[in-house]
């Protein structure tokens, strides 16, 4: 076969060709680019993922209060707790059969009007697989003060009671958030070893007063708040209570986001910052119910409280949609 002269030509031109490499100064400017990039674009992408896990939070709120709205129609009442207190140390948060029979006698919504305890967790809770870690709260219950672990606070028809709540539960419990001032923090720390815990939600949050004293209770009951008696009445005790009445709130945004998203009766979630919540005149976020002692609880530690009546129990509760 015969080739012509100018192909050889064209072949022999082509393996002459010498590719020149990049230098090392072009290859430290791509890198610099790169990297201005990602560090550019690196927080837009954080702040989408935590919107996103903000979304799935009120998304989760509003399971949760239709859920609440089918429990009053059945039984004419809110319930004790939201997901469901823990029967054991043994029993995992998706046992839905043992945590039903354990929680029938108090009212809860799971597996009954809630039946995916997912719904019950948050996204940015990093105590998210250890189905059976729980923590020892104290729980406002009305009733009489029998047993030798309920305190009965005096005069009253309210009694606080021990119970073990979930970790991996967001909507009972969530961690104690720093001082006022303090943003993107917990009050220890945001490790999850370091976090206090408190109660988030509650169907008491006060004491049971007549209708003539209710509209003179003491500020160390009621708070700050200048209408003492419509603040006393949004609570999930009562058969109807405000539409602006608190139902309970997520602190685990606070780290990313500094904020904290509050459920109310309406079924309206509202994203706020921590100062918000708690109120400037607040500076604790302890657990809010209202007597003499202020609790708070550490994962395996003790239980810390103050019996002097110096520290105010939490307002967070008595916060409003409409401030």
């Amino acid at each position: 076969m015969r080739t012509s002269k100018f192909s050889n030509l064209a072949v022999n031109k082509e393996s002459h060709i010498v590719r020149r490499a990049f230098s090392l100064i072009e290859l430290l400017v791509v890198i610099a680019i790169i990297t201005i990039l990602t560090a550019l674009l690196f927080p837009v992408f954080a702040t989408a993922q935590e919107n996103s896990r903000e979304s799935s939070t009120i998304t989760h709120m509003q399971q949760i209060q239709s859920g609440l709205a089918l429990y009053k129609l059945d039984n004419g009442q809110y319930p004790q707790v939201l997901f469901g207190y823990a029967p054991n140390s043994t029993t995992p948060m998706s046992d839905s059969l043992d945590i039903g029979k354990y929680n029938a006698t108090f009212g809860s919504l799971y597996p009954t009007y809630v039946n995916d305890y997912h719904v019950f967790m948050s996204q940015d809770n990093p105590v998210d697989n250890s189905p059976t870690s729980t923590v020892t709260l104290d729980s406002t219950e009305l009733g009489s003060c029998t047993p030798t672990s309920t305190t009965c606070l005096t005069g009253t028809q309210l009694n606080v009671v021990q119970r073990a709540f979930y970790l991996m539960d967001g909507f009972d419990i969530s961690p104690r958030l720093a001082n006022l001032g303090t943003p993107n923090q917990f009050y220890a720390g945001n490790s999850a070893s370091q976090y206090q815990y408190v109660l988030r939600y509650q169907r008491d949050w006060t004491n049971i007063y007549t209708l003539s004293s209710a509209s003179t209770v003491p500020s160390g009951d009621i708070g700050y708040d200048t209408s003492a008696y419509e603040t006393y009445l949004r609570q999930l005790r009562w058969h109807s209570p405000p539409a602006d009445s608190y139902v309970t709130s997520v602190t685990y945004h606070v780290p990313n986001a500094n904020k904290v998203i509050v459920l109310f009766e309406s079924g309206s979630a509202v994203k706020m910052t921590p100062d918000q919540y708690r109120q400037t005149s607040d500076p604790t976020d302890y657990p809010g119910y209202d007597d003499s002692t202020s609790c708070f609880n550490t994962v395996g530690g003790t239980e810390t409280c103050s019996l002097n009546g110096t520290d105010n129990p939490a307002q967070f509760w008595k916060i409003s949609n409409t401030q």
